[in-house]
């Protein structure tokens, strides 16, 4: 590429006599469909640098979502940790009284643990139902 060609964007610049259009100044360090553009008006690399901007910006909007739906969440998940809590602090003091714990009680317990939890999982990692 020779030093001498010059960069062939356009500049709208705004003016106290109102916008005025130049020529870029920069030489040329790209050559693209015959046309030559400095390193800052290459449209290839402004569309890469925009894509990486873009993916930059979905990841960071899809982490805040992610943790505003566990926020959103949390209020029901500690409701139904509690709930849990209390359903095996009840299991063990029937199993300190001598009370025998039948294999259906667990499973209904172990359900009923189940049926309080996971819709508070679902939304909090935004999963459907």
């Amino acid at each position: 590429m020779s030093g001498q060609q010059k960069c062939c964007a356009k500049i709208e610049a705004k003016t106290i006599w109102g916008r005025e259009r130049s020529a870029c100044t920069k030489n040329a360090k790209v050559e693209r469909d015959g046309m030559h553009y400095c390193g800052f008006h290459d449209p290839v690399a402004r569309k890469e640098k925009q894509k990486a901007r873009d993916d930059a910006t979905r990841k960071k909007v899809a982490e805040e979502m992610r943790v505003h739906r566990i926020r959103h969440a949390a209020p029901d998940l500690l409701e139904a940790s509690q709930e849990a809590i209390r359903l095996i602090e009840w299991l063990e003091i029937l199993g300190k009284d001598g009370t025998e714990i039948y294999k259906h009680e667990l499973r209904s317990a172990a359900e009923q643990f189940r049926s309080q939890i996971e819709p508070a999982i679902r939304k909090a990692t935004g999963e459907k139902e």
